[in-house]
């Protein structure tokens, strides 16, 4: 893996995290910007078949949102077929996955196998109990290749950071990686 090509997400299998009301405009943005670069995404959630985004209110205060197809459950896909893991913002699709023993897994294997980590908003909160479950961690993880955006909207800054990490392919440079289980 030291002579990985670097510089480059072609090819490159990025794992998006969702749960129901998970902000369906992020995970838009990120999306575009991985597929142009060349790399392939697959939408892992609780369970197969759809989750509901979070696109906001429409005029009469209701919730709308977007179904968005999940490609692999959770409980049958594992982080180490993936380059990197993409986590978006929504209240409860953190809340959701945080208690799902098999979404903090995959975080916690991802950052292990020193792979590029991208959170925004509350998909952060996932971080922290994965780093919370990685045992000697405080926070969340705070490392090379670990990209994290908080605010209302992710911007092409973010998303930049986050695919220049996804090209460097791992991050074996982090320091407490002996001291994980995974």
């Amino acid at each position: 893996m030291e002579n990985a090509r670097k510089g480059s997400v072609i090819g490159r299998r990025v794992a998006i995290l969702v749960a129901n009301h998970v902000d369906g405009a992020v995970i838009s943005a990120m999306s575009k910007a991985l597929q142009a670069g060349g790399a392939s995404i697959k939408i892992i959630g609780p369970r197969l078949g759809e989750v509901i985004s979070y696109e906001g209110h429409n005029y009469k205060g209701e919730h709308e949102g977007k179904p968005i197809k999940v490609d692999h459950s959770l409980a049958i896909i594992s982080s180490v077929l993936f380059d990197a893991v993409f986590i978006p913002g929504g209240q409860l699709s953190a809340e959701i996955l945080c208690n799902d023993a098999n979404a903090v897994l995959f975080v916690k294997e991802a950052y292990k196998h020193g792979k590029a980590i991208g959170a925004c908003d509350e998909g952060i909160i996932l971080l922290t109990k994965a780093a919370h479950f990685a045992g000697t961690l405080e926070g969340e993880f705070q490392a090379p290749g670990v990209i994290t955006c908080e605010g209302d909207t992710v911007d092409n800054a973010f998303i930049k950071r986050f695919v220049a990490a996804i090209a460097q392919h791992r991050f074996t440079d982090r320091t407490d990686l002996a001291s994980i289980v995974a």
